[in-house]
Order: C-alpha cells, then sequence, then structure tokens
C-alpha cells in the first residue's frame, strides 16, 4: 500500500492495513504479537485490536479463503491474503473512514453541506475541523507545499486519492454518473477516441472531479496561452451544458481537459499544445541530456532509428509523469526493482543513470513513488525499442539429451520462453557454452550444468533462469559510464 494515501483514513484502519501488509509479504505467515508490536511501533492492546478489525472485516465482506488466527502463545497467524482481497478490504475501509470522508465532503461536496455530513456520519463539528488541520498537515507533507499549491495539483491530489481507494467514482455517491457517462461518450464519437475498460474508467475519474471543482466555483487560470486558446475546440457544447461556464474559463476548462487526452494517448500528441503543464523547457532539456547519453553508449551502432523512436517515449512520458493529469500508484514497489537489475544488468545502468538527470532538475515534482514508476517505465522503452543483442550479454545453451532426437526438440523449443534474455541454443557443445543442459553429467565439461533426468517441472525452469541472470550477472556487456 502507499502510505502517504492511507494516512487519509482513520488511525485504527491504517493499523489494519500494516498489519496486513507484514503478512503479505511473509511467507510462513505466522507472527508473533512481540514481533509485530516492534514493526509497527505499537502496544499488544493495539495489535490484537487491529487483528479483531481485519477479522471482522473479512467476515462482513464475505471474503473466502483467509484464516486468522490466534494461537493462545502469543501468535497471530494470517492465511490467504491477497492483493486483490486486500483492494477490497481497502475500499470498504474508504467508504467508512470519517477523516477520508471529511476530506472529500471538503474538497468536492459529496455528502452536502457540512451540516449534513455531520447528521450523517454522527459526528461533531469540532471532530471535522480537528480531522480538517490533520487532512492540511497530510497534504502539505505528503502531496504539495505552498509554493505549488494551485488548482491542477489540488485536483490531482484528489483524483489520485480516489484512484486509490475507489478505483473511481462508482463506489462514490454520487450524482453526476448518468451525465458524466453520457459525456464521455459523446466526446468519444467526437474525437474518434476508442477507449479500453482502465481508459474509459480513469476518464470518468477525471471528469468528475473537474466537474465537482467547476460546481464548487474552482476553475483552473492559464493553462494555454492566448494564441493557443484561440483555436476552437470541437467539443465545447457538451461542456458547456454540463459545467454551465461561458468563455473564458470555459475555453481553458476545455483545453484543461483536451491536454489530458494528449498526455494520457487518447489523442494525437501535440507539444506545442500541452501549455505549460507541465514545465516544457525543463522536459526537453530533461529529454536531451538522456539522448545524449544514449548517443554516448551507443556511439557507431546502427541504432539511430531505435533512439529517435526512445527520445519520442521518453518526451511523453516525462510530460505525463510530471504532469498534473497523472495519477497512478501502479509500479511503484521498489522491491520489484531487483527483477530488472539482475536480469538485465546492463540496461539496468542505463536507467539509472538516465534516471539520475531527472533528480538534477529542480522544478520538477519529486518522490520515491514517482522515480520508481519512471524506472519501471524507462526499463520497459529501452528493452521495447533496443535490439537485445545491444544490450545483454548472449547466454549460449548446449541442448544434448542422451535419449533421442524427440525429447532434444522438446527441450529446445521450450527454451524460447527465454528468448527475451538474449540466449543462443545449440546442439553442439563449444569452448564458449555457458550452459549445458542434459540428462547425463560430464565431468570433462567445463561449464555449468543442469541435468534433468525426467520431463522438467516449473521448479526446473526457474532453476534455469536463476543461472542464466547469474550468467549474465557476471558479464555485463554495457560498462557504467
Amino acid at each position: 500500500m502507499i502510505e502517504k494515501f492511507n494516512r487519509l483514513l482513520d488511525d485504527e484502519q491504517q493499523l489494519v492495513l500494516q498489519l496486513a501488509e507484514l503478512y503479505i509479504h511473509d511467507s510462513e505467515k505466522r507472527l508473533s504479537i512481540g514481533y509485530v508490536q516492534d514493526e509497527l511501533g505499537v502496544s499488544r492492546h493495539q495489535v490484537l485490536g487491529a487483528f479483531d478489525l481485519l477479522k471482522s472485516t473479512i467476515t462482513a465482506l464475505r471474503i473466502e479463503n483467509i484464516d486468522l488466527e490466534y494461537d493462545g502463545k502469543g501468535v497471530l497467524l494470517i492465511y490467504g491474503l491477497t492483493t486483490t482481497s486486500m483492494k477490497t478490504i481497502l475500499e470498504n475501509m474508504a467508504t467508512r473512514s470519517i477523516r477520508l470522508n471529511i476530506f472529500i465532503n471538503s474538497q468536492l461536496g459529496i455528502y452536502g453541506t457540512q451540516a449534513q455530513f455531520l447528521k450523517q456520519f454522527g459526528i461533531s463539528r469540532a471532530t471535522y475541523y480537528r480531522n480538517i488541520i490533520y487532512i492540511r498537515q497530510i497534504l502539505s507533507e505528503e502531496f504539495f507545499n505552498k509554493t505549488h499549491r494551485n488548482e491542477e495539483s489540488v485536483r490531482q491530489t484528489i483524483f489520485s486519492v480516489i484512484h486509490h481507494f475507489f478505483n473511481g467514482i462508482d463506489a462514490m455517491p454520487i450524482e453526476l454518473g448518468e451525465p458524466v457517462d453520457t459525456l464521455i461518450t459523446e466526446l468519444s464519437e467526437l474525437k474518434s477516441m476508442h477507449l479500453s475498460y482502465t481508459e474509459r474508467q480513469r476518464l470518468t475519474n477525471f471528469l468528475f472531479v473537474q466537474t465537482k471543482r467547476i460546481r464548487q466555483g474552482n476553475v483552473v487560470k492559464k493553462i494555454v496561452d492566448k494564441d493557443c486558446a484561440k483555436e476552437k475546440l470541437d467539443f465545447l457544447e457538451p461542456l458547456r451544458d454540463l459545467w454551465g461556464l461561458e468563455e473564458p474559463d470555459l475555453i481553458q476548462e476545455a483545453w484543461y481537459l483536451n491536454i489530458y487526452f494528449m498526455v494520457n494517448e487518447l489523442a494525437p500528441f501535440e507539444i506545442e499544445k500541452c501549455g505549460n503543464q507541465p514545465p516544457l523547457k525543463v522536459i526537453q532539456t530533461l529529454v536531451e541530456k538522456q539522448l545524449d547519453f544514449l548517443h554516448q553508449i551507443f556511439e557507431g551502432l546502427e541504432v539511430d532509428g531505435q533512439l529517435a523512436e526512445i527520445r519520442q517515449e521518453l518526451l511523453e512520458t516525462n510530460l505525463k509523469v510530471f504532469s498534473p493529469f497523472y495519477f497512478s500508484e501502479t509500479f511503484v514497489d521498489p522491491t520489484k526493482v531487483p527483477f530488472f537489475s539482475e536480469t538485465y544488468p546492463e540496461i539496468d545502468e542505463m536507467v539509472k543513470q538516465i534516471l539520475a538527470y531527472v533528480g538534477e532538475q529542480r522544478k520538477l515534482r519529486l518522490d520515491k513513488d514517482t522515480l520508481t514508476q519512471l524506472y519501471y517505465t524507462y526499463m520497459l522503452i529501452l528493452l521495447e525499442h533496443l535490439p537485445v543483442q545491444l544490450v545483454s550479454s548472449v547466454v549460449k545453451i548446449t541442448v544434448d539429451f542422451s535419449n533421442g532426437k524427440v525429447f532434444t526438440k522438446y527441450i529446445t523449443s521450450q527454451l524460447q520462453q527465454f528468448a527475451p534474455l538474449n540466449i543462443e541454443i545449440s546442439k553442439r557443445l563449444e569452448d564458449d557454452t555457458d550452459i549445458f543442459l542434459s540428462d547425463q553429467r560430464f565431468y570433462d565439461v567445463d561449464c555449468e550444468q543442469m541435468i534433468w533426468e525426467s520431463p522438467p517441472l516449473a521448479e526446473d525452469w526457474e532453476q534455469l533462469g536463476d543461472l542464466i541472470v547469474k550468467i549474465k550477472q557476471n558479464d555485463k556487456k554495457i560498462i557504467n559510464s
């Protein structure tokens, strides 16, 4: 889970999620109460309270295949928790959270007036304002400071919060569902957009927040300059009907939406029409530095076409991630980075260098989650566009089974699953063979050997993959500059 979002939950709910996270990442699923106390910095009473709340929530939601037990000897057992079940639990807690719903009420007006909110949730005005003060502290510490706080940054925070807790607005009490859905259908036809399910959900989220903020009197200013604002957009009338705005506010909000289409790849990308969201000059300077580095790495090689494609991908990625239209919490787990660094050590070195240029840009909004997302994105861009032979050492595998050609052919064909790791398969043992794969062991063979005396199981293929990665780590093709 992402801690900065979960701080908006009530304190006891945060503790439940922290407890669950410990068990998701523990292989045995058995933890002593003392260990949990030390890890979370709480009392025994709080640990048992969180355990009971998690158990009652799972029971109420009728989530199957999760078992929670207390052995009476100081050990708590939780089996069957998954990221999917945790998302269900998170959404349920979000709908009941006093603090989170105060945030939503104060920013979007959901649940009506403050007086209506107090009555529905059964809390006092003092509790409401005490939470407002704490929410402001969270926002200033985790999301933006005073110098970067504007309507665009406020909306981005709201987008992100709703996306994290609800995956969109479906789980929220809203009165705009049908009008927003109708508008998206109309916009899709006007702009010839063919939205996937997730794209439509995110656009629904975006338009809902945009509309609610407008209806509260919060409009964006100077998204695009006067010249750009003169260009007539073909979807103004449907927006005018929903928002009740007139020019120039209608023009700026329409361009705000249009830039969302571009940076999220729902409409043709035109950098000159992206306004100054994010700062274009900073992004362009960043991309040129990143490309200069890659040109130095591949100097003398015929990869100009691939580098041109990479440049465009880096430009669009950086514009999207550092724009106020980006709200994503996926691919932010740094514990998965070692998989890529071990599997593709050469590309890992390149990615970390081009990521270092990001850290030099003081005008960009940076945090650990953003940098982790960029690591994964840069890695995938390079993997997609660069020939694996250029950026990864080849691992040569000889396949030679004594019980006939049929078995050898089968294993050879199955080895194609490792093709992205840049392997070369042969039937003959050579001096530069890295791995000898057979059903027999030969002591005069001077390379790594794997012996499969029966058809390989999943763990056999996993061991082979680990061996390939180990060899690649010991023979990096590109030296860190």
